[in-house]
């Protein structure tokens, strides 16, 4: 996938858009790789959760390096769950015998489900610190921020395409209009 403009991005984000969210979607902040973005998309997501949540020192002090280790046990086992399916689609495809595709097929199940233990692992860590309402408020708070930041990069790419698109049409002889045929 390509990477998301960091000017688009910080747009995005200085116009109160979502900004740093835990996803297993295609298009998350997981993607996006400029570690200046990154930092400035977790400190956003870090001051709207903080804010939001109404969390003490205390509870930010032990939320927020749980939040981030989420996020990269996520990160980790993603791209692992994707050279793992990534093999499998190529031994399928390739006529592996059934033995191979079963081993690949094996490797692909225990890394989600050790994904989703790690995942269910740290979430309990994440509750720990906070109380029976920030819990459900930090469940919304995620799934809505994960919704919003999807939905902007999604309006982004597809602005870039249309952006894109109107210059090419610009660069056809007659401002991109078709041609017509000379009698």
């Amino acid at each position: 996938m390509k990477r998301v403009s960091i000017v688009t991005l910080l747009l995005l984000l200085a116009s109160g858009g979502a900004a740093f969210a835990q996803a297993d979607a295609q298009t998350d902040a997981a993607e996006i790789e400029e570690p200046a973005l990154r930092q400035a998309l977790r400190q956003h997501f870090e001051n709207r959760l903080r804010m939001e949540l109404g969390l003490t020192d205390d509870q930010t002090a032990e939320v927020l390096p749980r939040v981030e280790r989420l996020e990269q046990e996520r990160r980790h086992l993603r791209r692992e769950r994707q050279e793992a399916g990534r093999e499998l689609r190529e031994a399928y495809r390739g006529g592996a015998p059934d033995a191979r595709l079963q081993q690949l097929l094996d490797r692909l199940t225990e890394l989600e489900l050790r994904s989703q233990a790690s995942q269910r692992e740290l979430q309990r860590e994440i509750d720990a610190s906070l109380t029976v309402r920030q819990r459900v408020e930090f469940r919304f708070f995620v799934a809505g921020f994960r919704q919003e930041l999807n939905r902007r990069l999604q309006e982004a790419r597809r602005d870039r395409r249309e952006a894109m698109h109107e210059r090419r049409q610009r660069r056809r002889p007659g401002g991109g209009l078709p041609r017509q045929r000379r009698p």
